[in-house]
C-alpha cells in the first residue's frame, strides 16, 4: 500500500492503473482509504489535463477572433495564409472539444468508485483520515462545499499527521475554485510542498496557477525535474514555453 501511495503522490499518472490493479479487492479501512485515494486522484489528472486543453482551446478561439474580426484575411510572414490558418484553428477547436468531453467522461467512473470507497472506509473505521480528505477530494471535483467542509472537518479532528500536506493541498485548491483567490491558492501550495517535498499534484497546479509567464516557466521547470513524464509538462508546457520565449525575444527587442 506505501508503493501505492507513493504512485500517487507522485503523481506518476501512467502507473495509476498498475496500482488499481495491485489494489483491487484489498479490504481493511487502510486499504480501502489508499484505493479511494487513488481513484480521486486518477480521476482529478483526467480533469487536469482537460482543463489545460480547455485552455489552449480558449487561447486559440481568441487568436481565431483577432484573425477574422481585427483585420481582412492576408498572407502572414510565416507563409500560411490567415485563411488557411483560421481553418487550422477551427479543425483543432473541434478535435479539442472532443477530447475534453472524452476526459471528462473518464473521470466520472473513478470519482464515483474513489467517493464510495471512501464511505465504505469510514464506516469501518471513523478514524480513518485518508478516506476523509478522498471524500472531501470528490466534494471538492463536485464544487460541493458544503459537504466538502463536512469531509476537511472529520478530517481535521481525527489523527493523520502524514496527510498534512493533503489537507492543505485541498484547502489551495478550494480558495482557487470556491473564493476565486489564486494568491491564497499559491500560498497554499508552496506549504503543501514544504511539508511534502514530493508532493508533485502540487507543484503541478503551481504551474498553473501562476499569472506571469515568467513565472509559470520557472514553475514548469521545477515540475519537469520533479517528474519529466508529467501530463502538465507534456500537455501545458509547449504552450507556456512558446509564450515565454516569444516574451524573452520581445523583451531583447524591446531593449536593442
Amino acid at each position: 500500500m506505501a508503493e501505492a501511495l507513493d504512485i500517487v503522490r507522485g503523481d506518476r499518472f501512467p502507473e495509476f492503473q498498475q496500482a488499481r490493479e495491485f489494489m483491487a479487492g484489498k479490504q481493511g479501512p487502510e486499504a480501502l482509504s489508499v484505493r479511494s485515494y487513488l481513484e480521486t486522484s486518477g480521476a482529478g489528472a483526467f480533469l487536469l489535463a482537460a482543463a489545460i486543453l480547455e485552455e489552449e482551446r480558449r487561447r486559440d478561439l481568441t487568436e481565431l477572433r483577432q484573425i477574422t474580426q481585427s483585420r481582412p484575411l492576408e498572407n502572414r510572414e510565416d507563409g500560411i495564409s490567415d485563411q488557411d490558418r483560421a481553418e487550422g484553428l477551427r479543425a483543432k477547436n473541434v478535435d479539442l472539444r472532443k477530447v475534453i468531453r472524452a476526459l471528462n467522461v473518464l473521470s466520472e467512473a473513478p470519482l464515483m468508485s474513489g467517493a464510495n470507497l471512501a464511505e465504505q472506509a469510514v464506516r469501518q473505521d471513523p478514524q480513518s483520515q485518508l478516506a476523509y480528505l478522498a471524500n472531501a477530494n470528490y466534494y471538492r471535483i463536485r464544487e460541493r462545499w458544503l459537504e466538502f467542509d463536512r469531509m476537511m472537518g472529520y478530517a481535521d479532528n481525527t489523527e493523520g499527521g502524514e496527510n498534512r500536506a493533503l489537507k492543505t493541498y485541498l484547502r489551495a485548491m478550494e480558495a482557487l475554485v470556491r473564493y476565486t483567490d489564486p494568491a491564497k491558492c499559491k500560498a497554499l501550495l508552496e506549504a503543501s510542498l514544504a511539508q511534502s517535498p514530493g508532493f508533485v499534484r502540487a507543484q503541478a497546479n503551481l504551474v498553473l496557477v501562476e499569472r506571469a509567464v515568467e513565472d509559470s516557466y520557472a514553475q514548469l521547470q521545477k515540475l519537469r525535474e520533479m517528474n519529466p513524464q508529467h501530463i502538465v509538462v507534456s500537455l501545458a508546457g509547449p504552450m507556456i514555453e512558446r509564450e515565454y520565449f516569444a516574451a524573452v525575444e520581445f523583451e531583447n527587442a524591446r531593449r536593442n
